[in-house]
């Protein structure tokens, strides 16, 4: 398992190469890094965001406030 800095670090990157508008290849040779790396963290973070996507368009919340006004919600997930 990757480190959580490594993962955050491969995200910044496919964030600025979004950013700058060149190519995946132009942006490695300019910033001194690994076409293959980028080209799986780039599929890795648009896979990532897919399934968070997903899972959010999945997931039904229910908030209510009990006469005590403690807030109470209830996700889709949840069992009783």
């Amino acid at each position: 398992m990757e480190s959580e800095g490594k993962r955050v670090e491969w995200e910044a990157r496919v964030m600025a190469w979004k950013a700058i508008g060149l190519t995946q290849k132009e942006y490695c040779l300019r910033e001194g890094i690994g076409f293959s790396g980028m080209r799986y963290w780039s599929a890795r973070t648009e896979n990532d965001k897919k399934q968070l996507t997903n899972l959010l368009k999945k997931q039904t919340v229910i908030f209510h406030v009990l006469p005590n006004l403690c807030l109470w919600n209830i996700s889709c997930g949840d069992t009783f």
